[in-house]
């Protein structure tokens, strides 16, 4: 495909960067309808010029795969209310942050971060500022799901092609761990800096001894969200027997994707309006969700195959942990991570004649039964980037921009997406990043 149709894609981003800076009442007006705009010029160019329909039909498939497990834990999350009687201090918040982590491994980073958000807002409204947003989008979004399959899609894309469920856990609990912990170490200085005022620690004022410390109303939405999660296991790869519409040698699975629209039903309908109420339970977060990944996934389609293109000639001896690392790095960044981590894994692979679409192939390679010498950092250089490089801008993950609208429409004023990536992605997380690569992914 002609290099020029990635223009779309590069207009999305540059619009995302630029526009609520320069144009802030155009882009809050239009943004929607030139979002669609790049999406179906880019979809009608695959159709009427290329005369190819699959690619858009499965950048659309694997859109709905994308979005509606965030639709559907947004809307379970909207139904929980969980009330934390405590003052907040840079000690506590830390600890919740670290809570969030720890949680992600258990129902995902969307899970985690749709659960945990608004508590977290609650506790610190009396100081609440962009980068508690911003840390939690870091560490709760993005790095605290590296640990298990479902922590994240890169990871559990990586289990569907073979890798052992197990595998997370062994071989990314050292880079999680000092991640997490210099981000948190971070975040305390930060946050103990911000709330001291006039040489007094400041803290909320809604501590009530008489209240236990946490009360959760709308507990029957933990079988929805415990649902929900369990849906991600429904796949053909896992469960050969389920259904399936075959097309164009795809098999696209159908099955999960009634399951969670059928919960997003039932949830909604089911949970008391006063809970909505308490929680300030909008459409206009997961609206913006919806409509910029839409684009996201449509535009970014020509990229995704120019860059396999150019990859199939690659030199081999540029091919190390180190260069897939980086690799990885900058297109988890501004592309979708998943295909990122397929692509760096097949050109990996590659060198010794294994195939990422045989499950045996990978299996082997991820437990190091090589054909000959290799560097066996290799995947783990390619899992952790992914995850840890999907919190690098608002876009890199999809709960990052979900919980920046849920945060702007409680009137925090979050970063632009250049101020983002300058002012806290390059000056906190990257840093790190480096000095988790130099330790364990060269």
């Amino acid at each position: 495909m002609s290099k020029i149709f990635v223009l779309p894609f590069l207009v999305l981003l540059f619009s995302v960067a630029l526009c609520p800076i320069f144009c802030k009442s155009f882009w809050e007006k239009y943004s929607t309808k030139m979002i669609l705009s790049l999406a179906l010029l880019v979809a009608f160019s695959y159709i009427f010029i290329y005369k190819d329909y699959v690619t858009p039909i499965m950048s659309t498939v694997e859109y709905i795969d994308f979005i509606l497990f965030i639709v559907a834990l947004y809307i379970i999350s909207g139904g929980i209310y969980i009330d934390i009687n405590t003052t907040s201090t840079p000690l506590k918040n830390t600890f919740f942050l670290f809570l969030g982590a720890v949680c992600s491994n258990f129902i995902g980073t969307t899970g985690a971060a749709t659960l945990l958000i608004r508590p977290f807002m609650k506790i610190n409204k009396h100081r609440l500022k962009p980068y508690h947003i911003v840390f939690f989008i870091f560490i709760v979004c993005n790095v605290g799901g590296c640990l298990s399959v479902i922590g994240d899609p890169p990871i559990f894309i990586a289990f569907l092609k073979g890798m052992p469920f197990s595998w997370p856990i062994k071989n990314n609990f050292l880079p999680w761990l000092v991640t997490v912990g210099a981000l948190l170490v971070m975040f305390f200085f930060i946050d103990r800096r911000d709330s001291i005022v006039n040489g007094q620690e400041a803290v909320g004022k809604d501590d009530d001894g008489d209240k236990p410390l946490i009360v959760i109303d709308g507990k029957r939405n933990f079988f929805w969200l415990f649902l929900a999660t369990c849906a991600v296991f429904i796949n053909p790869i896992i469960i050969p027997s389920i259904p399936t519409i075959s097309f164009h040698g795809h098999e696209i699975s159908f099955l999960r994707e009634v399951l969670l629209v059928l919960i997003c039903f039932v949830a909604f309908l089911s949970s008391p309006k006063y809970i909505l109420k308490k929680n300030d339970f909008s459409w206009e977060p997961i609206k913006e969700v919806i409509v910029l990944f839409f684009g996201i996934f449509i535009t970014m389609a020509p990229a995704l195959s120019i860059i396999e293109g150019a990859l199939e000639n690659i030199n081999a001896d540029f091919i190390n942990a180190t260069s897939l690392f980086w690799f990885t790095a900058f297109f988890s960044s501004f592309l979708d991570n998943t295909p990122t981590l397929l692509n760096a894994m097949a050109i990996s692979m590659s060198l010794q004649g294994l195939d990422l679409n045989n499950v045996t192939d990978v299996y082997n390679y991820a437990i190091g039964n090589f054909t000959d010498s290799i560097n066996h950092n290799h995947l783990r250089a390619i899992c952790v980037t992914s995850v840890f490089f999907g919190g690098f801008t608002y876009i890199g993950n999809g709960p990052n921009f979900m919980v920046k609208s849920i945060a702007e429409k409680n009137d925090v004023v979050m970063p632009s997406f250049g101020g983002f990536i300058v002012n806290y992605s390059l000056k906190y997380l990257f840093p790190v990043l480096v000095f988790v690569w130099y330790c364990f992914c060269r």
